[in-house]
């Protein structure tokens, strides 16, 4: 049911079991799944049918450390979430690696409290709910399935992993079924502004506004923010009745570890040899009209060898745009290339990354975010590392050669682009001095009190966040319903 937050007059107390901050992936994939429990839940979005220039306002913030993009244009204020910028209407797809979930002695901060193996029924559903079928993403059934070749280069050095694309469709079906169910009460333009925690324990309300100054609170037996990694942050450290420095914050550990998925046009490759190249090694491809992307990633005992980041690479065509893209960045195409050479990287968890709170206030009276993030030696060194080992390959093997650009000091930084993938700020962890969320995705320190999304991850990898927000998302809903204090609190 799709009610209008503005209309809602000022004072009113609206009560449910569950109150979901946000109705993007996550949020429509956790409050579907609580409907079908017999859960009542109140949702709230902050904005409407379509992305509104006035919404979209509240997203502006600053940035600082690696050179990045306008913050308003990370997060879509609407129905569907940021789900809305997906280009084309499609959102590539797979796992995380079982790798990114353990702990890795090289890379500070790492590991996860829950493992693949236990993750891993959940990314089954989750691929039925993105309308990915059950099939693996690993390029040796993709190879037997099609009759195509993967890239011939060391096995033991790189894997193939198909991106598989799902359609943005699987969102569409979620809000429908909100908008259908007699469970969920979905507000639009519904701004949250303050989760109110009189006693330090449980959140008792969340205080919401409208651009008009109307204002209403709702109140329930759990609530979950679902609101994206940045405004998930900013609304924990702006809630400070109970705690100044922002709830579940005692730890200082709120808005740390912040990370993003970088990723450039590194080189230009160069075909010398006489084997013509397959679909699943040179290029992105399209099966019964589904968009797929094979990658090459660094084998788990290469990165634990050598000490690396997780990584992934691919081979894409090279087109007018993308020459003039490469000569920005520093770095001549030469006309006989045909592919280009495209990378991404896992960024190291660091509590310098974060995201703060700015001195200046937006049209809501919230502070504004800051978000600071850095890069360093093992960032750099996993770049360097992987460009020469793959133009060894290339010409160890008589595939042809790769003219790469130049990764002298920092300099490669600026050349760095960004997915749009916001991860972290309330990462989760065992240890309440070290993360904001158990296990179950709850805040430590508060009874009821609940994220959902990739600002819980502790560890980005090198895949594309939702499936595994989705399978997150099945998990946490499964939680919940099973959770008896949840029940009956908005009858």
């Amino acid at each position: 049911m799709l009610l209008d937050a503005r209309k809602v007059p000022t004072g009113t107390t609206v009560t449910g079991d569950v109150c979901v901050v946000g109705a993007g992936p996550a949020g429509l994939t956790l409050a579907r799944d609580l409907a079908r429990a017999g859960l009542r839940i109140v949702m709230l979005s902050s904005g409407g049918l379509s992305a509104d220039r006035w919404s979209q306002s509240l997203n502006h913030g600053s940035v600082s450390g690696l050179p990045h993009y306008p913050l308003k244009s990370t997060h879509i204020r609407a129905l569907r979430g940021t789900s809305n910028a997906w280009g084309g209407g499609w959102v590539q797809s797979a796992r995380l690696s079982p790798l990114d979930f353990t702990h890795r002695h090289w890379v500070p901060c790492s590991g996860w409290p829950i493992s693949y193996e236990s993750l891993a029924p959940y990314y089954e559903r989750a691929q039925l709910t993105m309308g990915l079928g059950s099939e693996p993403q690993d390029g040796d059934y993709w190879a037997e399935k099609l009759g195509w070749s993967l890239c011939p280069v060391d096995r033991s050095i790189f894997s193939t992993v198909v991106f598989r694309n799902s359609s943005m469709s699987f969102v569409d079906e979620a809000l429908d079924a909100a908008l259908r169910s007699s469970q969920i009460s979905l507000y639009s333009h519904a701004n949250v502004v303050e989760l109110r925690s009189q006693r330090s324990a449980e959140v008792t309300a969340a205080r919401v506004q409208t651009r008009d100054g109307g204002t209403f609170h709702v109140e329930g037996a759990v609530f979950v923010l679902a609101g994206g990694a940045v405004q998930n942050a900013r609304l924990l450290l702006a809630s400070g009745e109970a705690n100044a420095g922002g709830l579940g914050n005692e730890a200082d550990v709120v808005g740390r570890y912040f990370m993003e998925h970088p990723n450039l046009d590194h080189g230009a490759l160069h075909w010398e040899g006489s084997l013509a190249p397959s679909p699943l090694w040179a290029s992105p491809f399209r099966l019964k009209g589904i968009p797929m992307k094979p990658v090459l990633e660094l084998t788990p005992d290469y990165q634990e060898e050598h000490e690396l980041l997780n990584f992934s690479l691919y081979f894409r065509p090279v087109t007018t745009y993308r020459r003039k893209l490469a000569s920005l960045a520093g770095f001549r195409t030469p006309a006989a290339a045909r592919y280009g050479l495209h990378v991404r990287f896992e960024m190291a968890p660091s509590p310098a990354s974060r995201i703060t709170l700015g001195p200046h206030r937006d049209r809501l009276g919230m502070r504004k975010p800051h978000v600071h993030a850095e890069m360093g030696a093992l960032e750099h060194r996993t770049l360097q590392h992987v460009s020469d080992a793959v133009t060894k390959e290339l010409v160890d093997r008589k595939i042809g050669r790769i003219d790469v650009a130049p990764l002298r000091g920092r300099a490669w930084e600026a050349r760095v682009s960004y997915q749009h993938h916001l991860l972290g700020g309330t990462r989760m962890h065992a240890d309440p001095r070290l993360g904001v969320v158990d296990s179950n995705c709850r805040v430590h320190t508060l009874r009821n009190l609940y994220i959902s999304g990739s600002s819980v991850f502790p560890t980005g990898g090198h895949a594309n966040p939702t499936l595994t927000i989705v399978a997150m998302a099945h998990r946490l809903a499964e939680h919940l319903a099973a959770n008896d204090r949840v029940h009956g609190a908005g009858n």
